[in-house]
């Protein structure tokens, strides 16, 4: 890691990097008042984010537009609902996976553990109309599936998402998008599965509290996903775990492949610290948000990993995290870590704002990564 000088009032570290240039500088996109999950950048500029479901959300999602925050979609659409819409209710499910692909189709995943259905919701901003609405049951996903972040794959007409379900049973979901069907992949491989890592901030084991009274560290399985710009290899890594992980898009949607061959096809890619979400630039720079510094880092089999920009306030929690299509890095920080007992200062969720960043990525970026 590079050495690092403090700028007074904005809490900014410019971490050096390893050729010794300066970090790229963090500029502030929005503040919010609910916590983010995930992040998308459309086309034209807009930044798309759901709503955190840990933090009450009012609506799904908010679209923000040269700083201005408004619910998304319009209408009546950006209604959280509590339970599956009767025929005709506009509304949708809590929302935590989001991604602009390079048509301005935004693509929105629901499917919380609670949920007997699951959704991916496909938004069209340019008709401003629900243009799908995948939904898939247990039987499709498994008793335990929690759909969380998702990589798109238009040339190949996939989704695929990442699965944490009940960590032995993670898997890498796809979804045909001319089918509409969605099958698991990987499921209970060591690639997906979490490793017995804490994360520790502010010299506390982030966790939760069990039946028994007694702490239990934070464990997530599979959870950044992110896929190149020739839709060739996906990567992935579990949130409690040291490796990005990838394979062949080819060898993921072979059907001819038993699951043990397709697990010796996964690569050990590159290190990487905790991590809730990952993406990639043109040149294949992965980048990493970093939860236990307050940061983003880039990783890569030749350098290894090094934390390439970090705020102790606006990267609290770095979460969501989307190439845009003007050569940025754009970021949302949920704190969401300040919602567990271990972090929780007198029962009470943190307070607002919540930010959107961005950077200047170290090579040209494309809408959907």
């Amino acid at each position: 890691m590079g050495m690092k000088a403090v700028a007074t009032g904005l809490l900014l570290l410019f971490v050096a990097a390893a050729d010794g240039k300066a970090a790229p500088v963090l500029e502030t996109v929005a503040e919010m008042d609910h916590a983010p999950g995930n992040i998308g950048v459309l086309p034209d500029g807009r930044v798309i984010v759901s709503e955190h479901p840990t933090g009450r959300p009012e609506t799904v999602a908010a679209i923000i537009d040269k700083g201005k925050v408004s619910p998304f979609p319009p209408g009546g659409w950006s209604k959280v609902l509590s339970a599956e819409p009767a025929r005709g209710e506009e509304g949708m499910r809590p929302v935590l996976g989001v991604r602009a692909d390079a048509t301005g189709i935004v693509w929105m995943l629901s499917g919380n553990g609670n949920q007997a259905l699951k959704h991916l919701y496909a938004w069209d901003t340019k008709t401003n109309a629900m243009l799908h609405d995948y939904t898939f049951d247990k039987d499709a996903t498994g008793p335990r599936s929690f759909l969380n972040d998702l990589a798109l794959a238009p040339r190949h007409g996939k989704i695929f998402i990442s699965d944490p379900a009940g960590d032995a049973d993670a898997s890498i979901a796809i979804v045909d998008l001319q089918t509409g069907k969605l099958t698991r992949r990987l499921q209970g491989d060591m690639s997906v599965r979490s490793e017995p890592i804490d994360a520790v901030i502010d010299g506390k084991v982030v966790g939760s509290t069990g039946p028994d009274g007694k702490a239990r560290p934070l464990r997530g399985a599979v959870n950044p996903i992110t896929i190149d710009r020739q839709e060739e290899w996906l990567y992935y890594a579990p949130l409690s775990g040291r490796t990005v992980y990838r394979v062949r898009v080819a060898d993921l949607l072979d059907a001819s492949l038993s699951e043990e061959a397709l697990s010796k096809k996964v690569e050990h890619y590159a290190e990487k610290p905790a991590s809730a979400g990952i993406t990639i630039d043109n040149a294949g720079n992965i980048y990493v948000a970093d939860v236990q510094a307050r940061g983003i880092g880039v990783t890569s089999p030749k350098e290894g990993y090094r934390l390439l920009v970090q705020d102790d306030t606006r990267l609290d929690w770095a979460d969501g995290i989307a190439t845009g299509p003007d050569g940025y890095i754009y970021v949302a920080s949920s704190e969401l870590y300040r919602f567990l007992p271990s972090h929780r200062v007198d029962n009470a969720p943190p307070k607002p704002p919540f930010y959107i960043t961005r950077f200047k990525a170290l090579a040209d970026t494309t809408v959907g990564r």
